[in-house]
């Protein structure tokens, strides 16, 4: 029995510790800067590139692995917010009785001495009786102030107790901010899609996963338009977006970039644009015949090269293409593939300027893109954040946390009624747990209101 209750208090005591929070927060503002610093959430190919000829090149699996470049997903991550959010609730647990009894106190007895001896006091004269100004002072004071003693000549009165739970409005606005952004993060997703003008798509493609996310709808682009200044620099571009579900159109929305289209929790931003290939023409010119070969084919397609030089691949479109540090524009991508020999990866530029571009490839042939037809495509940002009005409703909170905790205190006051001569002495005073200024000007505002009160009734 008392190993197991060692046990109960070293784990209790663990996670009480603000030397637990004080690590918790260090360490995930210093991963928080690894994550600044590391672009997150792109391809493998990107953080290859990047890294590659640098010292952290042989790093990047390991980096991959430990969840680096997605960091905010990382299960080590989630699991130190866990953490730091037991941290939080244990230790508002282990403090709130005591705060509770300073907050709404049962029975308080009070050192009347104390009350006397502070510097913070207000006395002035009356000539009513000490039972008359006893009786007045306890229904002002009463107003406004909830009594928590009486004794011999005196009332000790107070307010706002409750304000000293403001820290734990706080403590709560960070759990539930926490709750929120594992929610976020657990389930929600971000992703991408590119919407060709005049098709419709049902699913995204979703960073750093293989597996396409299928969407509960259908979203179509009517249309897209780009809009130019005078100089030739974009000015706009827009995307006129129908949501399709069951059939029949539920939304319709021209989106520009920060305007958005939202539609169940899901939001798709207007992120970035361009041209695919349609039809292409390409040229094949055997080096060894000098024949030249006109063929029709279009992106995704395998077609054979002419005079059994093999197949050629047409795999991808790509807007620019870097070759050794410099941008040969727009161009297609393609593998010739022969049997028994490796694959050829071959670039085919589609500006006539670099039409000769593949000649300069040592093989049995070389491919000209001759002519093409291209439709414009919208690339849209796909999120989605289930914990964010969660996150929004724990900045309410906290702001409100905070008002209490800084503006707002358990203000305490003690009046006392003596026989003094021929007349009667009336003592003001009190205490706060914070803004002693503040309770100064309450005490002074106070002893005056009493006054008044009494000079009238005199």
């Amino acid at each position: 029995m008392t190993d197991k209750a060692e046990s109960k208090d070293f784990i209790w005591d663990f996670f009480t510790s603000i030397k637990l929070s004080f690590v918790l927060l260090l360490t995930l503002a210093g991963t928080s800067i690894i994550g600044t610093i590391i672009v997150q959430n792109k391809s493998h190919e990107y953080y290859h590139t990047k890294f590659g000829d640098t010292m952290f090149g042989d790093l990047v699996e390991i980096f991959d692995k430990m969840g680096l470049f997605d960091m905010y997903h990382a299960k080590w991550f989630q699991f130190l917010l866990l953490l730091l959010t037991i941290n939080i609730v244990v230790c508002s647990i282990d403090r709130l009785s005591t705060t509770l009894r300073l907050a709404f106190p049962k029975d308080r007895p009070i050192n009347p001495n104390r009350y006397r001896k502070l510097e913070n006091k207000q006395s002035f004269n009356t000539a009513l009786s000490v039972e008359q100004a006893g009786d007045i002072i306890n229904k002002t004071v009463s107003g406004s102030y909830k009594i928590r003693q009486t004794g011999d000549g005196f009332i000790f009165a107070e307010k706002g107790g409750w304000t000293r739970l403001g820290v734990y409005v706080v403590h709560l606005s960070i759990v539930i901010l926490i709750a929120g952004g594992l929610m976020g993060s657990i389930l929600g997703f971000e992703g991408y899609v590119n919407i060709t003008e005049g098709d419709t798509i049902d699913s995204i493609e979703i960073q750093n996963s293989e597996v396409p996310k299928k969407l509960d709808f259908s979203v179509k682009c009517e249309k897209f338009v780009v809009d130019y200044y005078d100089t030739g620099t974009v000015k706009e571009f827009r995307s006129s977006l129908v949501v399709i579900e069951d059939g029949k159109e539920v939304l319709k929305k021209d989106i520009v970039v920060n305007t958005p289209l939202r539609y169940k929790g899901i939001n798709f931003f207007q992120s970035s644009y361009g041209e695919i290939p349609g039809n292409i023409t390409l040229s094949f010119t055997s080096k060894e015949s000098g024949m030249v070969y006109p063929v029709e084919t279009k992106a995704g397609e395998t077609i054979d090269i002419p005079e059994g030089l093999g197949k050629l691949e047409v795999v991808d479109y790509r807007p620019s293409f870097g070759f050794k540090g410099h941008n040969i524009g727009p161009s297609i991508l393609g593998i010739i593939h022969r049997d028994k020999e490796q694959p050829i990866y071959v670039v085919m530029p589609m500006d006539p300027n670099k039409a000769k571009f593949d000649f300069m490839r040592q093989g049995k042939v070389a491919i000209v893109v001759d002519d093409y037809q291209s439709r414009s495509f919208t690339g849209l940002q796909v999120s989605s954040d289930p914990g964010l009005p969660i996150v929004y409703t724990s900045f309410i909170l906290m702001l409100v946390g905070f008002f209490i905790a800084f503006y707002m205190s358990h203000k305490k006051v003690f009046v006392e009624v003596t026989k003094k001569g021929n007349s009667t002495r009336v003592l003001v005073s009190g205490n706060s747990n914070k803004n002693k200024i503040g309770m100064d000007e309450t005490v002074k505002m106070l002893a005056e209101s009493l006054e008044k009160k009494l000079a009238k009734n005199n």
